[in-house]
């Protein structure tokens, strides 16, 4: 069966594990997954059977694809202009008309081109069953509509869900340990000059790039700048990995209420039941005061032995012992048996999925190609220090110059090198060129913007839904 594989596909494209169960759970009813699946009663009348009608689409014999008002493949495309737009994607890919990546990344382009109120609705649904009716009413449109369908779809999404949450699909620690191995080094600034780099106007005044950037999100109850700032690092950590997601995960609560000390921190954890007394990676440590007490520091845990637990943490020192505001981003070791630690709070994986906006949040993908930078007013375009609008400037990259791409942030910024610099830019402002058919005169490269002019052309010429 293909679920993992149509699981990680779509999670890469829709980063919210509702809305991707919602989508899996409808293109299972529709059908079971299999990119080859003829419409049950067209079998019959057509006396073909799956393979034989997609032998016959990819070889010509058959012929009537596209008005034969059958379903077909994941989503039983069956309207005459959707069909026709997924037979000439096929044949663009020069693969056959079954094949499931083409399958999914038609399914993807479709959503996002010609069903954008769905698309959206899968991006930022909060709930299994918001995802899922709004596939079933507005994209598939079944002739069942009743509740009782819309529930039966729902339940499909919902042991999709399980059994991936389960697996850890989409909810991996390793993206924000990965994210905190990047910032070991950090040191705090003197004032609000350089905050972006990890080591100038290094100070003993707890300015830093954590609180500035949650601090533009209002995401505490009040400013947090120039305060001690270990609790403010393993948020920012997670914000990064997962989004406004980060709040639901570290069981804090809305703004006007969320404190942002360790204290505060460890007591969310508590009133949810998570405080343990095992570490696993990914939980959040927390530490007594040298007299016991009470929370004076925390950190990320990243790695556990038999006998000691290393951390990444903020507003510490190097070295064996526990140190609080100690100004600098440190990877530390503890044995298990240390009576200064007060717990482990593990986050809730399961549910990191957001209804709102995600800036800065989405899962990274690596990434290695060029891409043309672009914009509309002609101006140069900022290459910053981190995917902020609010971070340094490395520098100002020329419309028309290429940069290439080494990491796919998120849906809104990308990772790119440029002339010595390395960076992050808009990805608004970069056109991915790629390569096309090959050709006897060699690779023939288009850009995302030139096949999205041919797929309009295709639509303007087939006519739409």
């Amino acid at each position: 069966m293909n679920e993992k594989y149509i699981w990680n596909y779509l999670f890469r494209k829709i980063k919210n594990p509702y809305g991707v169960a919602g989508l899996m759970g409808n293109l299972y009813a529709e059908s079971g997954l299999r990119p080859t699946d003829l419409e049950g009663k067209y079998e019959k009348r057509l006396g073909l059977t799956d393979t034989e009608y997609t032998s016959g689409v990819d070889n010509g014999t058959y012929t009537a694809f596209v008005h034969d008002s059958a379903g077909y493949g994941l989503a039983q495309w069956t309207y005459w202009s959707r069909k026709a737009a997924l037979l000439n994607f096929a044949v663009e890919k020069g693969v056959s008309i079954g094949d499931l990546d083409m399958q999914l990344e038609f399914l993807a382009m479709e959503l996002q081109k010609d069903f954008k109120t769905v698309w959206n609705t899968l991006l930022f649904a909060s709930s299994i069953r918001e995802a899922s009716d709004a596939v079933m009413l507005k994209y598939e449109k079944p002739a069942n509509q009743s509740e009782e369908n819309q529930e039966r779809r729902a339940f499909f999404g919902q042991k999709y869900l399980r059994f991936f949450v389960e697996e850890g699909y989409g909810m991996d620690p390793q993206k924000v340990i990965g994210i905190a191995s990047g910032e070991v080094g950090y040191l705090e600034k003197n004032n609000n000059s350089q905050l972006d780099d990890k080591t100038a106007n290094a100070g003993i005044n707890n300015y830093t790039k954590y609180a500035r950037d949650l601090d533009a999100l209002s995401w505490f109850n009040g400013k947090k700048q120039g305060f001690a700032w270990c609790a403010v690092f393993v948020t920012w950590c997670f914000y990064q990995a997962y989004g406004n997601a980060a709040r639901a995960m570290l069981f804090q609560p809305e703004k006007d209420n969320c404190a942002a000390g360790c204290g505060s921190a460890r007591g969310y954890f508590n009133k949810q039941g998570r405080l343990f007394n095992t570490p696993e990676p990914g939980d959040q440590i927390f530490f007594w005061s040298s007299d016991m007490s009470k929370i004076s520091h925390t950190g990320l845990v990243i790695d556990v032995d038999n006998s000691c637990v290393n951390t990444i943490e903020g507003n510490t020192s190097d070295g064996t012992s526990i140190i609080a505001n100690g100004g600098a981003v440190c990877q530390k070791r503890y044995d298990l048996s240390n009576k200064r630690i007060a717990g482990y709070g593990r986050p809730d994986w399961a549910t990191a999925s957001d209804s709102g906006d995600q800036k800065g949040g989405e899962s990274s993908m690596s990434a290695d190609y060029s891409a043309k930078v672009y914009a509309a007013n002609e101006k140069p375009v900022n290459l910053r220090a981190s995917a902020s609008t609010n971070s340094k400037v490395l520098c100002k990259v020329p419309v028309g110059e290429y940069v290439n791409v080494v990491e796919e942030t998120n849906d809104t910024w990308a990772r790119c090198a440029y002339e010595g610099y390395t960076g992050y830019m808009m990805r608004q402002y970069l056109l991915e060129e790629e390569p096309a058919a090959n050709t006897s005169s060699g690779t023939v490269t288009v850009s995302r913007a030139e096949l999205q002019e041919i797929y309009d052309r295709i639509g303007r010429i087939l006519g739409k839904e």
